[in-house]
């Protein structure tokens, strides 16, 4: 059944968009990016003497980057999942896989080179951001002794094994999430065609239940995560009363506005994988009520603004945070973080900017490509299957 005309906006006569994941998920990667230059720039909340109400509320929004990963797992289960469930039975593992990689490595590739150059110009200016001395100032530079930019450490980020064999590449945090979100792509179609009362189903359960026994726990904890994401796109499937009422609108916003609020301020043995997990579940409940809403006026006026930055959250979250070390060092935090006051706010606003066109810069260059870089994919696939496998009698 298609959805409603209320939770859909169109850039053409045939082909309908998503408006309300466009919206979070460029809120989504705006709060990561925020997230990132205010712990480089900024003395901590805790540490400051100048911080106004104004200031409190800047400490308070710049501070959810982690929360916003847990927003974006909730929206790539629902958009990837959704996909994969529309597909149950027809669907393709080589157009899949093809589909999925080409979406990654486009960005991905080319972030690890971009850490590369970046993470080199630190060595040279201020090794101090890299041998893990700012560790406790800045929040997520790399530990003591933990740098590494051996090809060894990009082959296997290249090939998401990051959360499992290999650390991050280089300075370039944020690409765990890469992995995590990787293998949920392998994981859901197994779960999905494990339901098939065949061969074919009974191999996929399999390897789904390897995959369970052998995924580190936080990724496990990350997946239900997701999960919640493909139960928001069925729900979407059709008109439902009680996600259409305003109240229920309104009651999943209190609950994912407190799922907030703890996550970021309670003790720490309060928070962990089940803060992430009651989060994830009131925003998926969020989304849900959100996509059954009649506001398609307010929809239309939000959608080009939150669909430009949606577009290029992905080119944003993979490039930004080695840039966000570079400009801590270029603004000299790395020896003094600033006070809060209305110019370094000013000057925080500057940078953020930077990284937004920066991001944008990156998009152009690689993103907007996807679908011709997956064709390229597609077509050596094709040609790699027709070439004859000269026999061994036969060669030379």
């Amino acid at each position: 059944m298609k959805p409603s005309s209320a939770i859909l906006t169109s850039t053409s006569a045939d082909a309908p968009h998503w408006v309300w994941p466009d919206v979070f998920r460029g809120l989504a990667a705006l709060a990561v990016c925020a997230s990132h230059l205010r712990a480089s720039l900024f003395v901590d909340h805790a540490q400051t003497s100048r911080a106004d109400a104004f200031g409190s509320a800047f400490y308070a929004a710049t501070g959810l980057g982690h929360q916003a990963v847990m927003v974006f797992f909730v929206l790539s289960g629902f958009l990837v999942g959704g996909a994969v469930m529309r597909q149950a039975g027809k669907l393709s593992p080589a157009r899949y896989l093809t589909a999925r990689l080409s979406r990654l490595w486009t960005v991905l590739l080319p972030a690890l080179l971009l850490t590369l150059v970046a993470d080199m110009l630190l060595q040279a200016l201020a090794p101090q951001v890299l041998d893990g001395s700012l560790r406790a100032a800045w929040g997520s530079t790399p530990l003591a002794g933990k740098h590494n930019l051996d090809w060894t450490t990009a082959l296997g980020n290249a090939l998401f094994l990051q959360a499992w064999t290999v650390p991050v590449f280089g300075s370039n945090g944020p690409l765990w999430s890469l992995a995590y979100e990787f293998w949920y792509y392998l994981a859901f179609p197994l779960l999905v065609a494990g339901f098939h009362k065949d061969t074919r189903g009974r191999v996929a359960l399999l390897l789904f239940a390897v995959w369970l026994m052998v995924a580190p726990r936080p990724m496990l904890a990350g997946f239900l995560i997701w999960l919640m994401g493909v139960g928001v796109w069925w729900s979407s499937r059709q008109p439902r009363a009680w996600l259409q009422h305003p109240l229920t609108a309104l009651i999943a916003c209190l609950i994912f506005l407190l799922a907030l609020l703890g996550s970021r301020w309670l003790p720490a043995r309060f928070t962990g994988d089940l803060a992430d997990q009651v989060l994830g579940l009131g925003f998926a409940l969020l989304l849900a009520s959100c996509l059954q809403q009649p506001w398609q006026p307010v929809l239309e006026g939000l959608a080009r603004p939150f669909r430009w930055l949606s577009d290029i959250s992905y080119s944003l979250y993979a490039t930004h945070f080695p840039l966000v070390l570079l400009l801590g060092v270029v603004w000299g935090t790395d020896a003094m973080q600033w006070e809060w006051s209305a110019s370094t706010a000013a000057l925080f606003a500057l940078s953020l900017a930077a990284l937004l066109l920066a991001g944008w810069m990156v998009w152009w260059l690689t993103e907007r490509h996807t679908a011709l870089v997956r064709q390229c994919m597609q077509s050596m696939g094709r040609l790699a299957w027709r070439i004859p496998v000269q026999s061994e009698e036969r060669r030379p």
